[in-house]
């Protein structure tokens, strides 16, 4: 059985988007996220939340990407969120070089995506 990597998409407020990446059922992160709302355990999302008053819109997530492996994960988490630039409230897990963010630019940018948005 292949295990799916997933990379996801959702928006917090009208302009607002937060991006991450999870090796796991991407119903399950989604479950996570919406308890660290009210749970004891804050996460990122859940502090922006509080302090921001929005309201996560998770029936919008999309599934943007999928690998198993999470080097590659990461990267292009990272390479979304330096492209959604302000309108993104996530942090990247990487940092990824000029010349890095270029060379996936080259390539995500010209393809089609692997799971519609």
């Amino acid at each position: 059985m292949a295990v799916r990597m997933w990379y996801i998409r959702f928006r917090l407020a009208a302009t607002l988007l937060y991006v991450g990446q999870t090796g796991r059922c991407v119903n399950l992160r989604l479950i996570e996220h919406r308890r660290s709302l009210t749970g004891r355990s804050p996460s990122e999302l859940s502090l922006h939340c509080r302090q921001c008053k929005c309201t996560p819109k998770f029936d919008e997530c999309s599934v943007l990407y999928w690998h198993r492996n999470e080097e590659i994960r990461l990267m292009i988490e990272a390479w979304h969120i330096d492209n959604s630039g302000s309108a993104c409230m996530s942090q990247p897990s990487i940092k990824l070089h000029i010349e890095e963010i270029k060379c996936l630019s080259s390539y995500l940018l010209r393809r089609s995506p692997r799971v519609s948005d």
